[in-house]
């Protein structure tokens, strides 16, 4: 299987902090089914970019035999909760 990157960048985090971005089946709360993608550290001005690099498209349903891929979304989550989301990309923006 071919390996897919991914670059996520954001910024109004708290400064050097760890933060986990995931893949979710869901962009409303619960977001249902979570798969850790990275970890995101920021920088003193609370911004940071990470990069993922692996089988991404099997992890978002993708297949090239798949007729209608699933959709999933990228959120950032404290380290230790994940339960605590502070960033979401929905279908309409790019992150709430």
């Amino acid at each position: 299987m071919a390996e897919t990157a991914l670059q996520i960048a954001a910024e109004g985090l708290a400064p050097t902090t760890q933060y986990q971005v995931y893949l979710a089946e869901s962009d409303q709360p619960p977001f249902g089914n979570l798969e850790p993608l990275a970890v995101l550290k920021t920088n003193p001005d609370g911004a940071g970019i990470v990069q993922a690099i692996g089988p991404l498209k099997a992890l978002a349903g993708i297949s090239s035999s798949s007729s209608r891929p699933s959709r999933r979304f990228l959120i950032v989550t404290e380290i230790k909760d994940s339960s605590h989301v502070l960033l979401w990309q929905t279908r309409q923006s790019g992150k709430n």
